[in-house]
């Protein structure tokens, strides 16, 4: 027969004796038993590759035992292990190691515990976490009105060693190159000053850590059109030349200029004076005015992918022709 009631570390005698039509027999000399909890088996480790933030332990759970033991060691040695957690319950068969450093080897064991105390320790496993969480929630934004730049935002992976951030005109994996590294994990944002304003730009970011780089984010797009100058304005020069002269401020993310004359201010009166494709320029002359007329000037900014909005109009009135000499 067998007796599954028992507990570990519980020391049990055990007596035997027959039974006739009469009754039962002297029972036997007892036989004794210690039996002791092993150490369970199938103890894993493992973590999720680009979500995780902890090592998972599992394990088969032992019935008739009380809890478990689990001890950690960053080298496999005996003496080098020590508790990071206490189970009281036998049902138990997995457990979150929430305070590891990613890239760091990490061996574990497992023990079972009975009435008496600790069994001995399963065989170490070990495991090390090259491929940290990647940053989650990435984001790119440019602000129109005040930036130069694009801004890239996520969430941080406090416990790596900073990131890596890649950038591609395409999605081709290959394409993907460095523009920027961070050696501090707590940064949760980074600025792109490089960009063209009119092409389409791809960003992704993965964590170091002490194993390497992990895999990259998934990619997030933005396209940043070209603003239109700022402070226009418009000046005579004087009654010998006859001309307007036009200035503005630049922008540097620009392919150039687009500057445009109306006689009249609503914007489909506008027509084309000159296309200017040199993005540092920051003035332009018009000699074709005439003595006494008012002219409305916009000025839009150019980039890979057309025109940007019209700047402020600016108005000047032409003076009188002079007297001929």
């Amino acid at each position: 027969m067998e007796d599954n009631s028992f507990k570990f570390g519980v020391h049990y005698c055990y007596a035997v004796g027959s039974i006739d039509e009469v009754g039962e027999s002297t029972q036997s000399d007892p036989m004794s038993i210690f039996p002791r909890a092993p150490a369970p088996v199938g103890f894993i480790a493992f973590y999720t590759e680009r979500t995780s933030k902890s090592v998972t332990l599992q394990w088969k759970p032992i019935t008739n035992c009380k809890g478990y033991i689990i001890k950690r060691a960053t080298d496999s040695s005996t003496n080098s292990f020590f508790v990071i957690k206490k189970i009281h319950a036998s049902s138990v068969n997995d457990i979150q190691d929430t305070s590891v450093t990613f890239g760091t080897h990490y061996y574990y064991t497992i023990s079972s515990v009975d009435k008496t105390g600790e069994s001995n320790q399963s065989k170490p496993i070990g495991i090390v976490c090259h491929w940290i969480p990647v940053p989650t929630n990435l984001t790119a934004s440019y602000i129109k009105s005040s930036s130069e730049s694009i801004t890239l935002h996520w969430q941080p992976i406090v416990k790596g060693k900073g990131y890596t951030i890649k950038r591609a005109i395409t999605l081709l994996s290959s394409a993907f190159a460095t523009i920027k590294t961070l050696h501090d994990s707590l940064i949760s944002h980074a600025e792109d000053t490089s960009f063209i304003c009119g092409i389409t730009y791809y960003y992704t970011i993965s964590t170091i850590d002490e194993g390497g780089e992990s895999i990259q984010s998934d990619p997030v797009s933005i396209c940043v059109r070209a603003p239109p100058p700022t402070n226009l304005s418009a000046s005579f020069d004087n009654h010998d030349t006859c001309l307007v002269i036009l200035r503005w401020s630049p922008i540097s993310t620009a392919a150039g200029y687009i500057v445009k004359r109306a006689t009249t201010s609503p914007s489909s009166l506008f027509s084309t004076l000159k296309q200017l494709d040199d993005p540092s320029t920051i003035e332009f002359q018009d000699k074709s005015i005439l003595f006494g007329a008012t002219y409305n000037y916009v000025i839009t900014s150019l980039d890979k992918a057309g025109e940007s909005d019209d700047s402020s109009i600016v108005s000047i009135h032409c003076p009188r022709a002079p007297a001929p000499k």
